[in-house]
């Protein structure tokens, strides 16, 4: 027979054996309830998986579509800026553009060399009265119809200018 402190050893390792058995079942009591990858598993449906993947594909065309619409406004908002910065000299860059723009300004310093012209005459004539003024007009005119006629001259050259 064993003694009591060894039957008191026996007993605490059949209990620490039973409570070992214990565990052991409690945990496979837990693992067979909490498995969530055999719940996740068990719950995909083949349906559900094609919905989320359409979704998935809607929702990243939509945001390429955003990203696009973003780069458009963008480049727009850039050129917007440019043209405020270069004012109305930025349209100029055009060779039309430039011709007409040059042309404008050579009428305007043309007319305004005519009103000088005019002006010294009016001066050198000195008081301006109704007939000082048809005497100016008529002198246009025959200084217009002097210079029609001498365009029209071909083959121009100074000594056919002495001819008129």
């Amino acid at each position: 027979m064993p003694s009591k402190t060894d039957q008191a050893f026996i007993d605490n390792l059949q209990n620490f054996t039973n409570s070992l058995e214990s565990i052991v079942e409690l945990l496979k009591q837990q693992s067979e309830k909490n498995d969530l990858i055999n719940q996740f598993v068990s719950n995909m449906d083949g349906d559900k998986m094609k919905e989320i993947t359409t979704n998935l594909k809607e929702i990243l065309d939509i945001s390429k579509q955003t990203n696009d619409n973003t780069k458009k406004i963008l480049n727009e908002i850039k050129s917007s800026r440019k043209q405020k910065e270069t004012g109305l000299f930025g349209k100029i860059q055009d060779k039309d553009n430039k011709k007409k723009i040059v042309d404008g300004i050579s009428v305007i310093l043309l007319i305004a060399g005519g009103v000088l012209a005019i002006g010294m005459a009016f001066k050198i004539i000195g008081k301006v009265d109704f007939f000082s003024v048809v005497a100016l007009s008529s002198a246009m005119i025959l200084m217009a119809k002097s210079f029609s006629e001498i365009i029209g001259i071909k083959n121009l050259s100074y000594k056919n200018i002495f001819q008129i």
